[in-house]
């Protein structure tokens, strides 16, 4: 091709076509208009990438002939520097962008359109926002024209038709799925429980299809960090179904996705392909017959939901279920924006008695408590028993915290070392029950459970350093049991 064509000339070419940005953690795109529709392609220095395929398109329609593979390397690695020094840096996203008062919603479909929720209404964008740019990953599927004639107050009553639940579940169900279209989160973690045939899945997958459908919209738990990473690339709700574990690696992890600190224990999250930090939150619900979730700072920013089993007088199978969801979809979603809408209103006039974690989520999800035709306060009161309930069934089943609320049951005060805790707590250990096998890992544990504990009536102290022999420099460690009745006589001398 060189000898036919200025190659130099090919690439100012090609270049007239292209609108070079970035995303603020430095991964590289590409605009181009077809057919009056802009188009993105992603670009890297070297590798696989879209622009690889748009360049030979382009040569076969400009020149008549496929570049060879030196020209085309040249080109990937020419417009990666371009878009690098010459790109406008803009925040991306995935379905769900913007800010409160601001918020759009991908369609998903061809003409790249969304819909805009502001405190004035909600409008369709053509071609979708620009100051900002809504992503998609592969797999993802268009929303259907949802139905706004449908009041937010609709929405319990339309979601009750395909969910088996009391109304405390619902409530928390409506509440975790209103609070996905708050953009950029935090979103807590929604697990769901039960035997078989309680129909976990399906519940799960309906939750997902209503405000982000997709090709694969549930998936087995990821193996490590770069599978994860890879589906917060590619999707907007993470769904997991059938969890039996996670580890303390991944618990961190989606403790990470649901808050967007992008940071874990002072660590950022990184990409795949560079060192480059990477901050990301995602909606993040999971299913399975146990209640999976353990580790007290991933329970602290969860929503726990256990499903009864159906009765068989009143299942359906699959067919019918999804046929009767698909015929109410446009309702379910049309009321769900404008319960977004209410709660885009309401926001700034919302003041919380008490503030739990995930502050922001609660404050979005109590702005349309009344939308949806709930008592006032009624939400905050189920997510509190909710939450509260959680901790008292993780504490009941960690070895560690078990342990430490039956020696403290003994005795009113320990002070000593992490060895002499270790110690103590060994005798009250349950038989299937394991302590950390070292006082620092026993230590950062400790750290993970302590607002637990502290929550259900222990106290703890730093008590300076060893002065004995054999444990001198070693850390001491002080836990008061602080009961019901010294709590209320505090309370009542501070008065």
């Amino acid at each position: 091709m060189s000898d036919k064509i200025n190659r130099v000339q090919l690439l100012n070419d090609a270049k007239l076509h292209l609108t070079p940005w970035t995303t603020e953690d430095g991964r590289l795109f590409l605009d181009y208009t077809e057919a009056g529709i802009r188009r993105t392609l992603s670009i890297a220095p070297a590798g696989h990438c879209d622009f690889r395929g748009w360049f030979s398109a382009f040569c076969v329609d400009t020149a008549g002939h496929l570049p060879n593979g030196d020209l085309s390397s040249a080109a990937q690695t020419y417009f990666s520097h371009w878009v690098r020094s010459k790109g406008q840096k803009v925040k991306d996203y995935i379905r769900v962008g913007g800010k409160l008062g601001d918020l759009y919603l991908d369609i998903g479909n061809d003409a790249n359109d969304a819909w805009h929720i502001s405190a004035n209404g909600i409008t369709k964008v053509p071609g979708g926002p620009t100051h900002i740019r809504l992503l998609r990953g592969a797999g993802m599927l268009p929303l259907v024209e949802p139905d706004l004639s449908v009041p937010a107050s609709e929405f319990p009553r339309l979601l009750k038709q395909f969910v088996a639940a009391d109304d405390d579940t619902l409530m928390l169900l409506v509440a975790w799925i209103l609070g996905c279209l708050r953009p950029e989160g935090p979103y807590p973690v929604l697990t769901i429980s039960g035997e078989q045939g309680s129909g976990k899945s399906t519940i799960l997958r309906l939750m997902r299809r209503i405000i982000d459908p997709h090709a694969l919209d549930m998936r087995t738990p990821p193996e490590d960090q770069r599978d994860l990473q890879a589906m917060v690339r590619n999707s907007f709700v993470l769904a997991f179904d059938n969890v039996s574990h996670i580890t303390n690696k991944m618990s961190d992890a989606l403790c990470v996705i649901s808050t967007g600190t992008g940071a874990q224990g002072g660590r950022a999250l990184y990409t795949n392909a560079e060192e480059s930090a990477v901050r990301v939150c995602r909606p993040v619900a999971m299913n399975g017959i146990p209640d999976v979730v353990e580790r007290g700072d991933l329970v602290d920013r969860s929503i726990h939901v256990h499903l009864p089993r159906i009765d068989p007088k009143f299942r359906r199978d699959d067919s019918e279920f999804w046929d009767a969801f698909h015929a109410n979809h446009a309702q379910l979603l049309g009321s769900l924006m404008n319960a977004a809408l209410i709660a885009t209103q309401n926001y700034g006039n919302v003041v919380l008695a008490e503030k739990p974690r995930m502050s922001a989520f609660a404050v979005w999800a109590v702005a349309a408590e009344q939308a949806f035709g709930w008592p006032e306060g009624r939400l905050m009161e189920v997510y509190k028993r909710n939450r509260s309930a959680a901790e008292s069934h993780m504490l009941e089943f960690h070895g560690m915290a078990s342990a430490m609320l039956r020696m403290m049951e003994k005795q009113k005060e320990f002070s000593g070392t992490y060895s002499d805790l270790i110690g103590q707590l060994e005798m009250n250990i349950g038989p299937r029950e394991k302590l950390p096998q070292t006082s620092h890992s026993f230590a950062a544990e400790l750290r993970r459970i302590r607002p637990a504990l502290e929550r259900h009536g222990l106290r703890f102290y730093s008590a300076g350093r060893s002065s004995s022999v054999t444990q001198k420099g070693r850390s001491r460690i002080s836990i008061v049991r602080v009961d019901e009745e010294d709590t209320a006589a505090h309370e009542q001398k501070e008065a």
